[in-house]
């Protein structure tokens, strides 16, 4: 397996966990719901709706 091939594998990994965490905190049902508004949403506020640190 070459590097190129390798880190590409690599991303797709970081790009699925992403995923998999948006759904398991229900970040996209948020979004869903608060429409426009929770476009404005900053990183600390949406951390604070969903409880992470």
């Amino acid at each position: 397996m070459n590097p190129e091939s390798l880190n590409a594998m690599s991303r797709n990994f970081w790009n699925s966990a992403i995923l998999r965490a948006g759904l398991k905190l229900d970040v996209f049902g948020l979004l869903e719901n608060n429409g426009s508004k929770a476009a404005g949403i900053s990183g600390s506020e949406l951390s604070e709706v969903i409880g992470a640190d």
